[in-house]
Formats: structure tokens, sequence, C-alpha cells
């Protein structure tokens, strides 16, 4: 091992205080890959140098991005345990980075583990170090100010320069807890922020961070959800949404995760803005699918931030709308009754306020229009007796008091219009009964059938997804029946 040492020193790797530092980890029973990634000036040079010597190659992480469906071969909990990534494989065999050059062992654990014929490839850790020194300027300079750190925003892109593979953000991410919390003990560390959820690259990532033992250092997991999927467009992926985001939560704290989910980025452009995504909607459909998303993730006890608001005037009133009717909600689960007559889904969720107010938000979750007539409903609140129910419309930005009765020891609201944007239901001074019970967080629920809405990838367009297509219906904007021609 001093062999080695000497080496490195006599070919100008190591200088004679790092050599001889590298000595003193050592009896201090760090492993020797450790002394020289701690004693090195530049691991680089130390990995480079160490490769060319033992005949190994030798790779940047960040220009040699693992292969997705090669990744999914290997037992991920083993690889984040030993800091292992499979990067490609050549002739049958498997080159695996590494920055430990004399510790075998988990290579050969790996190798036992998969059957798989496997050969090191040196990878460096300088470009950590740095990333580490700006994250302590940061949090030290905006201390007391910002209160939340996001780690790397979107780490899963290939990008050059963006992209950071799987294990490193993994290994990054203690030693950053370690640099924020130093500077500023308060601050909360947000992880994952992965793309577009919908694409396989991004779940797969997201989920490999969930599963890794980081999850009880961290404060919130973050994805970004929606680029204007809709029933229309990956009609497959808008209705699957919510059972991939309980399956988020429920591998986060099986891993030992107590902290928030935020879904960031929700975003349906509209009509004459340039970009490389490919749907438009009109200025009125983005508002009611961000109306949607909104209180879908509020629903699901998941926070929501959005991006690319731009210019949109419905867009923006909706959401403020939003944020002062919402103030203060805590998501429940309550039972409601919704009787509709709707050949398509029906989507709600519940709330609780401080002051003991309860609200429903209901929707027609089918392809969002400029102009919904609404569909009838009654609805049912069993258990609670309100005096006063509210209607709530945010995207036209006002309320009104609704006809109301009251039967038993339930509360029932007839004739509600429920249109394809949330209308929100608030009871006041509301009386529970003694059987009444209700849990807190998620309670979203999808009614119906979601196959009732046309496919994104189908030859006939039906707007009012009434299941009546555009070139057979009458009134192609107005929900119908068949057996009116759509009207």
């Amino acid at each position: 091992m001093k062999d080695i040492l000497d080496m490195m020193e006599q070919d100008g790797v190591l200088d004679a205080s790092a050599k001889a530092r590298a000595r003193r980890l050592r009896e201090e029973g760090a492993s020797l890959d450790e002394a020289l990634a701690r004693a090195a000036a530049s691991q680089k040079a130390a990995l480079r140098y160490l490769a060319g010597a033992f005949g190994l190659p030798y790779v940047e992480p960040e220009s040699a991005a693992p292969d997705a469906e090669l990744l999914r071969q290997f037992p991920a909990r083993l690889l984040l345990k030993r800091g292992l990534l499979p990067l490609r494989e050549e002739d049958g065999t498997v080159l695996v980075a590494t920055s430990r050059v004399f510790d075998t062992s988990g290579l050969d654990e790996l190798r036992l583990a998969t059957g798989r014929e496997l050969r090191p490839a040196l990878a460096t850790e300088e470009e950590i170090a740095r990333y580490l020194e700006f994250v302590q300027f940061i949090v030290s300079h905006f201390k007391d100010r910002v209160q939340r750190y996001e780690v790397w925003g979107e780490p899963d892109l290939g990008a050059p320069g963006h992209h950071i593979p799987l294990l490193t953000y993994i290994d990054l991410v203690p030693r950053l807890v370690s640099v924020v919390h130093t500077a500023d003990p308060e601050a909360k560390i947000q992880v994952g922020a992965t793309s577009g959820l919908r694409d396989r690259e991004s779940q797969d990532y997201l989920f490999a961070v969930l599963q890794s033992e980081i999850m009880p250092l961290v404060d919130v997991v973050a994805w970004h959800p929606f680029y204007g999927e809709s029933p229309i467009h990956e009609a497959s992926y808008y209705y699957e949404y919510p059972s991939i985001v309980r399956q988020i939560k429920r591998t986060a704290e099986a891993n030992g995760f107590v902290g928030e989910y935020q879904a960031d980025e929700m975003v349906w452009w509209t009509h004459g803005e340039v970009n490389d995504q490919p749907w438009r909607y009109s200025t009125l459909q983005s508002a009611r699918y961000t109306a949607r998303t909104v209180l879908l993730h509020l629903g699901m006890d998941v926070s929501a931030t959005l991006g690319g608001i731009g210019e949109r005037p419905d867009i923006f009133t909706t959401i403020q709308n939003l944020c002062t009717t919402m103030a203060g909600h805590e998501a429940i689960d309550m039972l409601v009754e919704i009787d509709i007559n709707y050949n398509g889904p029906v989507a709600h969720c519940s709330f609780r306020f401080p002051n003991g107010d309860r609200m429903l938000a209901v929707w027609t979750d089918g392809i969002a229009q400029d102009e919904d007539p609404g569909v009838p409903a009654t609805i049912t609140f069993p258990g609670l007796t309100a005096r006063t129910v509210t209607g709530i419309d945010v995207l036209r930005g006002f309320e009104q008091d609704l006809v109301f009765k009251t039967d038993g020891d339930s509360t029932i609201v007839r004739d509600l219009l429920v249109k394809d944007y949330p209308i929100l239901i608030k009871l006041s001074d509301v009386t529970m009964n003694p059987d009444y019970a209700e849990t807190v967080g998620d309670g979203f629920h999808r009614l119906g059938n979601v196959n009732a809405m046309p496919s994104s990838t189908g030859s006939s367009s039906d707007r009012d997804g009434d299941g009546v297509p555009d070139d057979e219906d009458y009134c192609p904007d107005w929900p119908g029946s068949k057996e009116a021609n759509g009207c």
C-alpha cells in the first residue's frame, strides 16, 4: 500500500504533505480509497493515474449517463449501498462506475447477486466538492430569508452539465444536508424535483431516490407533474396520475420519510405561446385544468406550485381566487354522496378549516371546454348538518348562498350544476352526528368511467366529452346524449 503512495509522489500526483496525510488517515482506520480521496489535491488526477496504473477505464459520470434499461436490471439497494453505477454493456461485460479502486467487495457482491460479468471504471467526486462549496456560500448568504433549498432541479435530465448520475445524487444529499444545516439549522431540504413525471426515466429516477437511505434526512419530496397532459392528450397518464402520487407517498414513507410533498410546475400552454411542447389550449381551458390539478393535489395533501402563468388573465385570476379560498385548509376524507347522470368521470375532494367549516370541491373530469353548461347533481353530506351552504366559483370569482335542506343528520344540495372545473361547496356552522367520521389526509376520489373519454390517439375528436364524435355531434361544444345527436 505504501508503494502506491510512493509511486504517486514520485510521478507528481501527490506531494509530500498529501502523501503524509494519506498515510496518517490509513493509520486512523480509513481505507486507501478514502485516504486518497481526502488527501489528494485533485481526486480526478489521482483516479486518472490509478486507472492508467491498473489498466482501468476512467469516466466522467456526467458525460456517461447510464442506460435506463440496463440500470433496471440491477438491485437498486445494493447499488446505493456500494456506490456503484452500471453505465453500459460491452461484449457481455457491464462497465460499472466506482470511485473505489482497492475495495472490490462491492463489485464482488454485485457480481454474485446478478451473475453478470462486471468491469470497474473510475469516476471522481471533485465536482461534488465544488458544488458543496457553492451551497455553503448560498445558504450562509440567504440565512433567515430562504426557508427551503432544493437539491438540483431536474437532476434526471440528460443535458450535459445538468444531469447528475443517480448514485452521485444520492451520495451527495447527506453531505449537502450537513452543509446546509451547519449554515442554517432551520432550513428545509427538498429532493426529487424530477422532470415531467409522465416519462418513465423520470419516474425511475424519482423512485430510486425514494427507496434510498436519504429519506429520513430530508424534509420535502417534489416532482414535476403536468406539462399539458389532459383527457385529450395523454389521457392514460392524466387518469393514472393520482395512483402514481399515492405510490410516491407509500414508497417514501416506507423508507423513513416523514415530511411534506410538493408538485412543482403545472402548465397548460395556450395558443400563440412558443415552446417545444406539442399541445395548446384556450386560456379558459388552461384555467380549468389548472384549477382541477391544484385542488387534486391539495385534496391529496400535496402542496402545488405553478409555472408558465405568463400574461394569461383567466389563469392568474383563478389562482388568486384559489389562494384566497383555500387559505388555512386541511385535506380530509369525508363521506359524500354524489348523484349525477354523466357519461364520464367525476372528481371530488374535501377540506376543513380552522373555524370548523367543511368544503367539497367537485367537477366533471372530462375534456375542458370554453363554456360548460354543467350537469345537475344532488350532493348529500351524511352525518353533517349546516346552517348555511355557500357555492364558490373559483373560475368566475363569485360566491352565493345555495338552497339546501336537512334530512335527519344529513345536509342535501339538489340541482347543483357540476361543471368541468371545480365548484366549491362550503358548509358553515356544522353539527356532526355522533357517528360521523372523517380522516385527515388524502381525500381525492374519482367516480365513473374514465374510458368514456376519447383516447388521445383516437382519430375522432369529441370536444364536449359526451361520447358523440364531433363529426356526428350537432352540438359539439355542449354535452348531450347519443339519442339527441349530441345535444
